[in-house]
């Protein structure tokens, strides 16, 4: 009877060391589940770090390339302003320039009209003094 109880509780001890050995079994993989668990968890969270960074990374870079673009637009207004400025300059000094030759062109006119009066007066002139010495020697 004694030997009964002992195979009875050398069973129930096998049984528990087999119980056992399961748990540490489980509880070994448990253990690495949370283990990756942690591993992956830390990794997510370094990734998020990092893209936090990139996301404060690309508003700053957007700011920048906005003010940029805010002060090229400034500048491309202001030049399109003086190229308007520069192109009323010159179509006004074309016209200047229109009146100028054209008044150039009504001198020379009246100067070329002078100069023939002139001519034709030292030509009356001359044949009158030419008649003068001639009536003078006869």
């Amino acid at each position: 009877h004694d030997s009964a109880r002992v195979m009875g509780l050398e069973q129930q001890l096998a049984s528990e060391r087999k119980r056992s050995v399961e748990q540490a079994v489980s509880i070994q993989r448990l253990e690495h589940q949370l283990s990756q668990q942690k591993f992956y968890t830390d990794q997510a969270e370094a990734l998020q770090e990092k893209y936090k960074r990139q996301a404060r990374r690309s508003e700053s870079l957007q700011e920048m390339v906005s003010e940029d673009l805010r002060k090229t637009m400034t500048r491309c207004s202001m030049m399109e302003l003086h190229a308007r400025e520069v192109q009323e300059i010159a179509c006004m000094t074309l016209e200047e320039l229109m009146t100028s030759k054209y008044e150039a062109k009504f001198e020379v006119v009246r100067l070329r009209a002078a100069l023939d009066e002139l001519r034709t007066m030292l030509q009356k002139e001359r044949l009158s003094f030419e008649n003068g010495y001639a009536g003078y020697l006869r």
